[in-house]
């Protein structure tokens, strides 16, 4: 069992109630509260534009990621719906579905082991930054990108 300060991965048998719920309020219920904040001002003003962070882990099962997959599942769910309620508002949702990234959430060890079959900081920042530069385009919106290593999920 691994658990982090960002997520919790385990078996889900031996997963206890307290620890799934940090999870869904972590990944799912921060963000949509943080993002009803924002939206009716876009809605309001007629533009705007909404860009989460999700995870491949939202559409692909992996082992011991209950909880983890649950949580993203819920959140891209959510921003899904949220698109289409927008959508004739101005306002664009944009989901980045990512792979597998070096940052704190996998341990040193698999850091070290995998860094060269990981996604950097970089190639995500690079990635919102198109899509923000295409967001003034009023007959155009991008969805989802999904963005995986060359080498596929780990």
């Amino acid at each position: 069992v691994s658990q982090s300060r960002i997520a919790y991965f385990g078996n889900a048998v031996n997963m206890d109630f307290e620890t799934a719920r940090r999870q869904v309020e972590t990944n799912l219920i921060g963000p949509i509260d943080l993002i009803s904040q924002v939206v009716p001002g876009m809605v309001e003003r007629g533009s705007g534009l909404i860009v989460t962070i999700n995870s491949v882990a939202a559409t692909t099962v992996f082992s011991s990621a209950a909880a983890y997959s649950a949580s993203k599942a819920g959140m891209l769910a959510f921003t899904r719906s949220l698109r289409q309620d927008v959508r004739s508002t101005g306002v664009k949702v944009v989901d980045l579905i990512v792979g597998a990234t070096n940052t704190e959430i996998w341990d040193s060890e698999s850091r070290s082991k995998f860094a060269d079959r990981m996604l950097s900081a970089g190639h995500i920042a690079a990635t919102v930054a198109s899509v923000v530069s295409s967001a003034d385009d009023p007959n155009m919106m991008i969805e989802e990108i999904i963005i995986r290593p060359q080498l596929g999920d780990l």
